[in-house]
């Protein structure tokens, strides 16, 4: 006979659809899933919670995160990350009856498809560190790149960047800003460079001056 929900008395795993669970719960199914659903339906305060915590002493509640989706009474429907000790860390914004996709990272209130809000820190690496993890050479660097979409059809890619560079293949920090641009059917190419030593050159990797 077929079964839909099986249980494990050696190690307490509980499988639907399969009858060898690998974990305390495991679903199989060809599409799985898992639904928590609110059974309030007002418009304010209507919140599903997943919650992923770790044990203290006494086998008590510790540290944990809740992952919500959270129904505000203005109609937002949003995807909420919280920290019991810190609050919210994260959200994604929905901003009504069309889903905008804005992130909020220490805001629940953001502007644009992607806000930052922190204090900045004080060792001068601002709200935003971006880390190129290629090997140490000279010209890697994180980089921000901008696009958009270039034929009527939509494709879309990338036709300038900025990139902060490692000057020097040596052991030491001494970097530079790349400003690139494209030509077409040309790959992105550095235009203009802000030296370590504050040297502006236009046309040229190597300016002893502005020049």
């Amino acid at each position: 006979s077929q079964y839909l929900f099986y249980g494990n008395l050696n190690n307490g795993n509980v499988g639907i659809g399969t009858p060898s669970p690998d974990t305390l719960l495991e679903l199989v199914n060809a599409h799985p899933i898992l639904t928590l659903r609110s059974s309030n339906t007002s418009t304010s305060n209507s919140n599903a919670t997943l919650r992923l915590a770790e044990s203290g002493a006494n086998d008590v509640l510790n540290n944990y995160w809740d992952i919500k989706f959270e129904q505000s009474n203005s109609g937002h429907n949003n995807l909420v990350f919280n920290h019991n000790s810190v609050g919210e860390r994260l959200r994604l914004f929905d901003t009504g009856s069309t889903f905008t996709g804005k992130v909020g990272i220490g805001t629940n209130n953001p502007l644009d498809a992607l806000h930052i809000a922190s204090a900045v820190s004080t060792d001068y690496r601002g709200n935003l560190f971006l880390e190129d993890t290629t090997a140490m050479a000279a010209g890697v660097g994180g980089q921000v790149t901008f696009g958009g979409k270039y034929t009527a059809a939509g494709a879309i890619t990338e036709w300038s960047a900025i990139q902060g560079t490692k000057s020097t293949a040596s052991d030491d920090y001494s970097g530079q800003i790349e400003f690139k641009t494209r030509k077409q059917a040309y790959a992105l190419q550095t235009k203009m460079t802000l030296t370590s030593d504050g040297n502006l050159g236009i046309g040229t990797a190597n300016p002893s001056r502005l020049q």
